[in-house]
């Protein structure tokens, strides 16, 4: 920078960049902590992580965490929000496009965010408050504010993580953060598994038959004795003629021939 080495002694050098570079900078401090000099020490150099790169390392640690597989079924998923919203999941992960995965990440948390009201409102957040402000109800900002702290306490706080997995927890808490109980859950039927029919859809005619309605017959024909073995395909076939019928045809021909 044009500044003589005497002159470093009152100055700070504050210099910024990526992992590898902010690295490489505390690596020297340390290797020239002994030299005496404050310039040739490094003394008055001030190394700090380039805030893009501490931004862009954050992003692809979240979209490693959160974004799951391309076709994942869970709802909870990055990548179940980017397919419904028809935007590019990123391809490396690890390594991810910044300002287009930082755009669709925060359409999907705004999106989520919104979508917690309906628990306290309508489903259609926008026909809700449309429907209010034609009728001149709007809410005010400190209601909107005081639902929006019922809800965090009850649906998105640790509080209401152990309410959700303890009874005893949820019969502790008190009404502010106490979740209304819902309808119970059953389990989803597989799609492997075929439904089966209703009671009043089987046929009595194909239900199988008590052990007394079975004639002593069949019994006795299902414990008959086995059959003979026959000579299956793989048995290797019987010779017409056995060798000593084979040598003697042999014999016999050589005398004719003799003769």
């Amino acid at each position: 920078m044009g500044i003589e080495p005497t002159k470093w002694d009152d100055l700070l050098d504050w210099l910024r960049g990526d992992g590898a570079s902010h690295a490489t900078i505390m690596r020297l401090k340390r290797i020239l902590i002994t030299e005496p000099g404050i310039y040739e020490s490094f003394r008055n150099v001030i190394s700090t992580p380039e805030t893009w790169h501490t931004k862009a390392t954050d992003l692809n640690s979240c979209a490693a965490n959160h974004y799951g597989p391309a076709a994942s079924k869970d709802p909870s998923s990055l990548s179940r929000s980017s397919n419904a919203a028809n935007m590019k999941r990123p391809t490396d992960l690890k390594k991810c496009d910044f300002y287009p995965t930082s755009r669709s990440m925060t359409m999907i948390w705004e999106a989520r965010v919104l979508d917690c009201w309906r628990i306290d409102g309508d489903s259609d957040i926008l026909n809700h408050f449309q429907e209010l402000a034609n009728i001149d109800c709007l809410p005010t900002l400190d209601d909107l504010l005081e639902h929006a702290s019922i809800i965090r306490e009850r649906y998105a706080s640790q509080a209401a993580y152990d309410q959700s997995l303890s009874k005893a927890e949820q019969e502790d808490a008190s009404t502010r953060e106490q979740a209304p109980a819902g309808s119970p859950w059953t389990k989803r039927s597989s799609v492997e598994e075929p439904a089966l029919p209703p009671d009043s859809e089987v046929d009595p005619d194909t239900e199988m038959p008590d052990l007394a309605d079975i004639p002593d017959d069949s019994v006795e024909e299902n414990f008959a004795a086995p059959p003979q073995h026959s000579e299956c395909e793989d048995d290797p076939p019987s010779d017409p003629d056995p060798p000593s019928k084979s040598k003697q045809k042999l014999k016999e021909k050589s005398t004719k021939e003799d003769q």
